[in-house]
């Protein structure tokens, strides 16, 4: 797999400098875990043995606590009632889960020395430790310690899902639109223009939310643009949660709606759906207007990723 997590470990090594967990150069493994979820406190164990086993080995651990409903005291007391003899972190409006793309608590996320991440997902294939069958975590830890291969590079996580902050949808103009894809530079970026009064986008949307989940790794970004409202604003945003749509959307408010189209693509006339393709130049590769076959949206993706 070993795709580049978003931009390597800047994004972390600016969040950790005050936690000091991250340093570039290590093999680091992060966890999401909960405080409440049953199926995350049955891996409390295995999880410590985990820590204990690897670290000794050099391997970083960094647990983190992404749920909004979750306090940084009832993270602190949970930590102490498990036995953990290592810190767990707040994410405070899980900015860290959704760089990662993690939905899932416990879900585990293995980068190497370069920042590429050669495992993600589940710790094992069993919430009761006597059915495990596969201890995927550790047999990818042992391949990357090897400098080997990492057979099964992806395993799909199950436990509760990450209670993620509510937040509004953010405002985008012109000039917004051009910073936001110089900040997208070395990913492929999909974004989707569309609104909830429009059936074609609403059909569309977890369609694109699980093509992002299933590209991520590989690179690419997709980026939702809303052009709601503003009195319907919480129904663009619930919609989007309920999607699987992972990170922040945009609310477009433009300075002028002819300029802001045009600048996008000249021959798009502001219908939607509309779907702009942007290789990791930054460059438009291709534009999707209407109703769309996704199936032709993931190959052209494919051959540019």
């Amino acid at each position: 797999m070993k795709a580049h997590l978003a931009c390597g470990l800047g994004f972390l090594l600016g969040w950790a400098a005050s936690a000091q967990e991250i340093k570039k150069g290590e093999i680091t493994v992060v966890t999401f875990l909960s405080t409440t979820c049953p199926v995350s406190n049955s891996y409390n164990n295995r999880i410590k043995d985990l820590y204990r086993d690897y670290t000794g080995k050099g391997v970083k651990f960094v647990f983190l606590n992404s749920n909004q409903n979750e306090s940084a005291v009832a993270i602190q007391d949970h930590a102490r009632q498990a036995g953990f003899g290592f810190p767990v972190y707040k994410d405070a409006g899980n900015v860290l889960a959704d760089r990662f793309g993690a939905q899932y608590t416990p879900e585990s996320f293995l980068l190497d020395r370069s920042g590429s991440i050669r495992y993600r997902g589940r710790i094992d294939d069993a919430q009761n430790p006597a059915r495990v069958q596969q201890n995927l975590l550790r047999l990818a830890l042992d391949a990357v310690l090897a400098d080997g291969k990492v057979a099964m590079p992806e395993a799909k996580a199950f436990g509760c899902t990450i209670k993620r902050e509510q937040r509004k949808l953010s405002r985008i103009d012109e000039t917004g639109y051009r910073e936001l894809l110089k900040s997208m530079a070395g990913k492929v970026t999909l974004v989707d223009f569309w609104a909830t009064w429009c059936a074609p986008c609403r059909e569309e949307m977890p369609l694109l939310a699980k093509l992002e989940s299933k590209l991520r790794n590989r690179g690419l970004r997709l980026i939702t643009i809303s052009a709601d409202e503003p009195e319907h604003e919480r129904a663009a945003f619930e919609f989007l949660s309920k999607s699987g749509v992972s990170g922040s959307g945009y609310l477009r408010r433009a300075k002028d709606e002819d300029t802001f189209i045009n600048a996008i693509d000249p021959k798009w006339s502001g219908a939607l759906p509309a779907l702009f393709l942007y290789d990791r130049q930054g460059k438009l590769a291709k534009s999707f207007i209407g109703e769309t076959d996704l199936a032709v949206v993931e190959a052209l993706i494919l051959k540019i990723l």
